[in-house]
């Protein structure tokens, strides 16, 4: 898979930034479930590609894992999830951008911006990285 390296910054980027948001949702005592519904679609993709591609080592290539039978569940598993996944992040981005608009023009919901900025730019990461992942026959 030559965009394991994509994969992998995607993965740690993810980690640093549900780490980070969570610690200034706290700092500016935000509700943490709309936080946690800020991240949920990059997370959830984070999760899955991690397992199916750096712990399972599946690809995205059917002709790679012809001669395996766990290699093309595997395959089989993500070219059922590549278009779940990448209306999911596509609405988190739509969700995000929504929410962006919202913080701007509400002055009571300012704390919300780096939330909402930083949930667009990871959900923009993972939509990228998912759609560079397109699972070929």
């Amino acid at each position: 898979m030559e965009s394991r390296a994509l994969l992998v910054n995607f993965v740690w980027a993810c980690a640093l930034y549900v780490i980070g948001i969570h610690w200034y949702a706290q700092w500016k005592r935000l509700n943490h479930p709309i936080v946690i519904l800020s991240h949920a679609a990059p997370s959830v993709v984070a999760v899955l590609m991690t397992y199916i591609f750096l712990i399972r080592h599946g690809a995205t290539v059917a002709q790679f894992v012809t001669g395996s039978d766990e290699g093309m569940g595997l395959w089989s598993a993500w070219a059922g999830l590549w278009p779940l996944l990448l209306l999911a992040t596509c609405g988190s981005g739509i969700a995000q951008a929504i929410l962006i608009i919202v913080v701007s023009v509400t002055r009571e919901w300012r704390a919300w911006m780096p939330v909402a900025l930083f949930g667009a730019a990871m959900s923009g990461f993972a939509f990228s990285t998912v759609l560079s992942t397109f699972p070929d026959a």
